[in-house]
């Protein structure tokens, strides 16, 4: 009778016992093997783990299976006769009783609990038909280490197609070990969010009290996934840096990354980084008609007039929809007029809050009051330098996007490098060599609170108007104020701009003491 050839034997799993100081007993012990002689059968070569002891000796010792020596090939074996083929088959059904009593998780797919609510609205986003195509293509090919980012202003619906994409069926069924979400947000907690996917992952508490460094819990986290074939989302990423700590997953993972800044998008994911543009016209009113389809047809031109003050941005058009809706389910006209009339109010427009989950900026194990507007623009703003949030203020009185300005129409009022600053956080857009363009929403927001007083805008002190409840039982808006008050700049009345044949519809004057915008038509006005 022909008999297979031993494997050799795993020093490196002995040596690295001993050098700790632990009995096969304990090892033995502490990842589940009922008999401690399995150990000494692996470290001979009698014997490999199997997929899940491979997982719970990676965790328990803190290195990857090949810092193990866990994946040696066996040497060529002779084929088996009948007799040994049984005698072989009992031996591995042994074994295997003794190495795999529950093997929890390892056939699991995973679907993290802690990514943000959907609605059946958010699983097919208006106008993203050909991103989500693209991004699922990318997404599912078959290469090591494939990065996919989205990036593009705040309140543009990164979030959303991300949540799209992990809901598409195509998606589940190839990534079938699973999907992990981990929003880092410009105050990430890595370390909390580690362990929630370490828990996912059931590396048991006894070995994840042995981790101590940040380092450790990656290595225990990659050892857990090795070759599952895993999609892992990172949402809303301020740092390319704190992004890589992410890359957890084995060579069959692949990476979605949102991000407001282009940089990290383009270094998380070079030329498979996708910018996220704005709602067109007929989307936009697609959008605002899912939640006022009475807005829509009885008063088209007001509700035109609203998708161009807000630039077709998928996050105010929500929110705008949820406003409405909520003023007009009884069919009331006289409702929907006022509505309309108090939405003319671009500070109205910049608080309102939302109640779709698909806008809630969740994190893995809390969710966030829904933001609104000023809210999602404060965390940008707060981070510009003071020179920064002065030229936006000053940039702000130009005609806003579709129409562009020159870098040299500026002149000595914004330099170069504060205009860089403006483009890296993602509120100012390149329109070509020495052109630029911004956002109406976020002109808007540099324009109203550059006329309030300085107050910060966190959830302690800022209570944003909430959509359901009537406009005459709330406070002013005037509590979203910025952390500072930019000076006034210069008069910008000579600059040079450049733009289409659609202009930007100028909006009623805020009703500030101090506000100077001139007044123009009304593009709100209801039709009669």
């Amino acid at each position: 009778m022909s008999k297979a050839r031993k494997m050799p034997a795993n020093d490196r799993l002995r040596s690295e016992r001993l050098r700790r100081g632990w009995s096969r007993e304990y090892v033995a012990a502490q990842i589940g093997v009922a008999d401690p002689k399995t150990i000494g059968r692996w470290e001979r070569g009698d014997a490999i783990p199997s997929a899940y002891f491979r997982q719970k000796l990676c965790s328990f010792f803190g290195l990857s299976a090949q810092e193990l020596g866990l994946y040696q090939e066996p040497a060529h074996v002779v084929p088996p006769t009948s007799e040994s083929s049984a005698c072989g088959s009992a031996r591995t059904h042994e074994e295997s009783s003794h190495e795999s009593p529950e093997q929890p998780g390892i056939n699991k797919s995973i679907f993290d609990p802690a990514m943000p609510l959907v609605t059946p609205e958010s699983l097919a986003p208006i106008g993203r038909d050909r991103i989500l195509s693209q991004l699922k293509s990318q997404l599912m090919q078959e290469r090591s280490g494939n990065t996919v980012a989205l990036y593009g202003l705040p309140g543009v619906g990164k979030t959303t197609l991300a949540l799209a994409l992990v809901h598409d069926p195509e998606v589940q069924a190839h990534f079938n070990g699973g999907i992990l979400w981990g929003r880092l947000s410009s105050e990430p907690h890595l370390p909390a969010l580690l362990r929630h996917w370490a828990a996912l992952l059931e590396i048991p508490p006894h070995i994840q009290l042995r981790l101590e460094s940040l380092e450790s819990w990656i290595q225990a986290l990659r050892a857990a996934i090795q070759h599952r074939r895993m999609l892992l989302v990172i949402d809303d990423a301020w740092s390319y840096a704190e992004s890589l700590l992410l890359m957890v997953g084995g060579p069959q993972c692949a990476y979605l990354l949102t991000t407001r800044l282009p940089v990290v998008a383009l270094h998380f994911a070079n030329e498979r980084a996708f910018r996220v543009p704005e709602l067109e016209q007929e989307q936009a009113l697609a959008l605002l008609e899912r939640f006022a389809p009475l807005a829509t047809r009885l008063e088209p031109e007001a509700s035109r007039a609203l998708v161009q003050a807000v630039g077709g941005l998928p996050l105010a058009l929500t929110l705008i929809g949820r406003y409405l809706q909520a003023q007009t389910y009884s069919g009331q006209i006289r409702r929907l007029r006022s509505a309309l009339e108090r939405l003319q109010n671009p500070q109205l427009r910049l608080s309102l809050e939302g109640c779709d989950a698909t806008v809630e900026p969740h994190h893995y194990h809390a969710q966030a009051a829904p933001p609104s507007l000023a809210a999602a623009l404060a965390i940008s703003y707060r981070r510009l330098s003071r020179e920064a949030r002065q030229a936006l203020t000053c940039l702000a009185a130009l005609p806003p996007k579709p129409q562009t300005f020159h870098e040299t129409s500026l002149g000595q009022q914004v330099s170069a490098q504060t205009l860089d600053e403006l483009l890296d956080a993602g509120l100012l857009e390149s329109a070509g060599p020495d052109s630029y363009t911004l956002h109406p929403v976020i002109a808007e927001y540099a324009r109203s609170y550059s006329h309030l007083q300085e107050q910060d805008l966190t959830p302690s002190v800022s209570r944003p108007v909430a959509a359901s409840v009537p406009l005459a039982e709330r406070p002013r808006a005037a509590s979203l104020g910025s952390p500072e008050r930019p000076a006034r700049c210069p008069d910008l009345a000579p600059m040079v701009y450049h733009g289409g044949e659609r202009s930007q519809p100028s909006l009623p004057a805020l009703h500030h003491q101090d506000h100077q915008q001139p007044a123009h038509a009304n593009p709100l006005a209801l039709s009669p």
